[in-house]
């Protein structure tokens, strides 16, 4: 019994002690856009996938808590959720859920390029669960894993400031 007890104690101990992490990370990496992600559309960027990344960015709190719907990103940016659910399924030929899965990998190469952050925060940042799931994705749509192109990215820097 006294058993039972320890281990129900140690269990809410740990959970307690996730929770603050989370809420540090929170603070830490949601007050603004990063800085280098603030880039000026393009001509052959479409401005509803702009305006969601814009509002992903500015508005959302941590999103792997399953928080992003089709309704909230329409208010977010202003349309009509039949609107924006046209978009995806006539112009991306996406579902929604592949359409925010390739909007958080991009985010997670533009920190990659873009800062220090470690592949953790980096992952934990653009919603992702856990490490495993963020570099699934990324390789899925990369072609290598998030810690094989950072290692790239530094060789590259390497090589170039040598010359």
């Amino acid at each position: 019994m006294n058993m039972l007890i320890l281990i129900t104690l140690f269990s809410l101990a740990a959970a307690a002690v996730s929770v603050a992490y989370a809420v540090t990370l929170r603070r830490r990496y949601h007050k603004s856009v990063p800085p280098n992600l603030v880039i000026a559309p393009t001509d052959n960027e479409d401005d509803i996938t702009r305006k969601v990344d814009e509002w992903m960015w500015t508005t959302m709190s941590i999103p792997c808590d399953n928080s992003i719907t089709l309704d909230r990103i329409a208010d977010g940016i202003g349309i009509e959720r039949t609107a924006l659910q046209d978009y995806l399924q006539n112009q991306q030929h996406l579902t929604f859920k592949a359409w925010i899965s390739t909007i958080r990998i991009s985010h997670c190469k533009e920190l990659l390029d873009t800062t220090d952050y470690t592949l953790s925060e980096i992952s934990y940042m653009c919603g992702y669960a856990d490490l495993p799931s963020m570099s699934k994705a990324f390789k899925r749509r990369y072609g290598m894993s998030p810690s094989r192109y950072k290692k790239h990215l530094e060789m590259d820097f390497v090589s170039s400031s040598d010359k």
